[in-house]
Formats: C-alpha cells, sequence, structure tokens
C-alpha cells in the first residue's frame, strides 16, 4: 500500500498499521544494507600489496611520520580503496562518508557481533548499532568484545543506554 492518496483515507486504526509496517520494513532495509556492505566488502578484499587498502586520509606527526587513522578496528577484514569508490558512487554519498559507513559496519560485523544479530532480527536499530561502533574502533579486542557483552543486554530491549 504506497498510493499515497490511499493512505490519505485510511481510518486511524488502518494509518497506524501502516505506519509499523513501514517503520518495519525500513528497519529491514538498514539490515539489508548492512549486510550488503559487508557481503560488497567480502568480494573486495586486500589480498597483496598491489592491492590498496581503503583508509583515512593520513596525518603528519611532529616526528616526520605518516599516522593513518583505522577504518575499522583490529581484526576486521580490510577493504580495496577502489571498492569504497565504488560503493561512494553507487550510493550518491561523498568517499569520506562512504569510509566511515564502511568502518562502522565492518566494527559492527566483526568486533560487536551480537549487536550486528540484535541490528539482523530487527531488535535494535541499524543507527544505534552503527554508533556504537563508531566508539569502539580505536579499542582493542578484548575491549571491544566487552562493550559488545555489554551493550547487547540493553540492546535486547530495542535501544542502547542514553540514546533515543
Amino acid at each position: 500500500m504506497s498510493d499515497t492518496a490511499t493512505l490519505l483515507d485510511l481510518d486511524a486504526t488502518s494509518a497506524l498499521e501502516s505506519v509499523v509496517f513501514a517503520a518495519r520494513s525500513e528497519s529491514r532495509a538498514a539490515a539489508d544494507k548492512l549486510a550488503a556492505i559487508v557481503a560488497f566488502c567480502d568480494c573486495h578484499p586486500v589480498v597483496d600489496e598491489r592491492d590498496v587498502a581503503a583508509a583515512w586520509p593520513a596525518d603528519a606527526c611532529l616526528d616526520g611520520g605518516v599516522v593513518a587513522p583505522p577504518l575499522a578496528g583490529e581484526g576486521c577484514p580490510q577493504v580495496t580503496e577502489d571498492a569504497v569508490h565504488e560503493l561512494s558512487a553507487a550510493l550518491g554519498i561523498s568517499h569520506q562518508a562512504a569510509l566511515g559507513l564502511v568502518g562502522r559496519t565492518l566494527e559492527l560485523r566483526f568486533r560487536l557481533p551480537r549487536l550486528w544479530w540484535l541490528v539482523q532480527d530487527l531488535t535494535l536499530p541499524a543507527w544505534q548499532a552503527l554508533k556504537a561502533a563508531e566508539h569502539t574502533i580505536h579499542l582493542s579486542r578484548e575491549a571491544a568484545g566487552f562493550v559488545d557483552r555489554h551493550l547487547a543486554v540493553a540492546g535486547r530491549r530495542g535501544r542502547l543506554t542514553g540514546q533515543t
């Protein structure tokens, strides 16, 4: 039921059912989008030194070295730079936005598996899990696992503490 004129003619009960259906469809689409991003990244792994890994722009250090912030945390697979360019073009988003989306999605899938499955079974909104993933990228595997275990308790209620 997507015809706007038809939707405007609904009674209150039917309109509310349509809102709930649309919200659930939106949640399913967000979860599916994340799964598709992981599948796309799986098709574009960094396998040897000829592949350029996707990375944030490097910052110069005072000692003359260069530091590139990680795209995703320790243990996440690397994806090629070309794949991120292709994804950004396909989604119509900036390269920076695509880097962030890929990094947070890989972080969620590989280092926060409990939150990942809560998103996939539509218990937890994808945006909340991605926000948590943004904050765990710089943590060790053990620390990310700790965060995943503890946030999953709150996530089973459909929201993470402090988020609306």
